[in-house]
């Protein structure tokens, strides 16, 4: 069986997959089609099911979160997602698109890596964008529509899964048969009657094993330079280089090893490029994200990203401390008109002998900026007018005037 799919076998699929009685689903199945999804499921709402929760409810409380307090928040949304919903209904769907990214990426020799979802444009917008016009048709038809691109409280993966889109493996990623790991996912929750449905795939898969997602072969765990996936399935967001480059504030933790952050800017794909699903796809996604192809991006100096400061390099020159690649937020900006302090003025020195100790020596003199200069002599000023008064006064009061 070819691995390719062709528009009149996407009809066909749609034909058999679609519900009975549910006259939506074909209009809804052309507007994802021209939202570019390459696979896209439905899955019938409601509360999140006791084991994955608990699984969520441990990981936040084990602190393998690290500092995304933002995963903390909103847990009654994430237990279900119809409370996004401006009116919360008894019932409805959730919509899951996935939106495949560049999984070919070949950096220059010596240059600093990037992730590959982030090669192209902000995914945030752009899914936002392409969905748009599926959540206008259901609102069109009465129907309330929210659409969801990674920012809202919503447990992405569990609902793919549900979805029937594909299965987490060992790496944490959703693998999609014929499409692999690199991919977005976007949601629409919404209260119109969707039942579940098969999903359409971008294409049919020969390989038993592909089809059958992650074999816990461990290759992806031993990819993780820093121990972030352990062979159980634990994930700690503290060792995860895609956290300590993206999430992540200030130094890199001392316990990081420095082998493991040289070479990277923004970050990381090698639990993704381990995974024997990643290999050999060969079914074409509809419609790709745009993306920039020909990035590359210079190697990182040693002095900026990986050695220690001069002060501290004796201390730490078995591990030195890593420095976030990525610029920080901006200091508080500083007006110099509003500052009066006197600066003090470079003492010129002797042409023929700048060290001569009989060269008269002069006090340094004091400087300000214009604007300085300016508000200094304005509160002078003041001070003179108000001193005038207030001696005026009183030589009037101790005349009797």
């Amino acid at each position: 069986m070819s691995s390719k799919s062709s528009r009149c076998d996407d009809n066909g699929a749609r034909a058999a997959r679609q519900p009975g009685g549910t006259p939506l689903y074909a209009p809804l199945a052309d507007a994802m089609d021209a939202a570019g999804a390459a696979a896209w499921g439905i899955a019938e709402a409601g509360e999140v099911d006791g084991p994955t929760m608990e699984r969520f409810d441990s990981f936040i409380a084990r602190g393998l979160h690290a500092t995304m307090e933002y995963l903390e928040r909103y847990r009654e949304i994430r237990l279900n997602p119809l409370r996004l919903l401006e009116r919360e209904p008894e019932s409805g769907a959730v919509i899951v698109g996935a939106f495949p990214y560049a999984s070919e990426y070949h950096p220059a020799p010596g240059a600093d890596r990037v992730a590959r979802y982030a090669l192209g444009d902000d995914y945030h917008e752009a899914l936002r964008k392409r969905l748009k016009p599926v959540a206008a048709l259901l609102r069109d038809a009465g129907y309330q529509a929210r659409v969801c691109v990674d920012s809202a409280p919503i447990l992405e993966r569990y609902w793919a899964e549900k979805a029937g889109l594909g299965r987490p493996g060992l790496n944490r990623q959703l693998s999609i048969p014929g499409l692999g790991s690199y991919f977005f996912l976007a949601e629409i929750v919404t209260d119109a009657p969707l039942p579940p449905a098969p999903p359409l795939l971008p294409a049919e898969v020969e390989n038993p094993t592909r089809a059958a997602g992650c074999t816990k072969c461990g290759a992806c765990a031993a990819a993780c330079p820093t121990g972030a996936l352990r062979p159980d399935g634990t994930f700690d967001a503290r060792l995860c280089i895609n956290y300590l480059t993206i999430e992540h504030r200030g130094p890199i933790p001392d316990h990081i090893p420095t082998e493991a952050l040289r070479g990277v800017l923004y970050g990381c794909d090698r639990c993704q490029e381990a995974c024997h699903l990643n290999r050999g796809i060969t079914a074409r996604p509809r419609r790709s994200l745009p993306w920039r192809p020909s990035t590359t991006f210079p190697p990182t100096s040693a002095p900026s990203f990986c050695a220690a400061p001069p002060s501290a390099a004796a201390s730490t020159a078995a591990n030195p401390p890593l420095h976030h690649p990525l610029p920080q937020r901006p200091p508080p900006k500083i007006f110099p008109s509003h500052n009066i302090t006197p600066v003090v003025a470079p003492r010129p020195t002797c042409p023929t002998c700048p060290t001569c100790p009989t060269c008269p020596t002069e006090p340094p003199k004091k400087i300000r900026s214009p604007r300085g200069e300016f508000l200094a002599r304005g509160l002078r000023t003041i001070y003179v007018f108000w001193g005038i008064y207030f001696l005026s006064a009183a030589a009037a009061a101790a005349a009797g005037v």
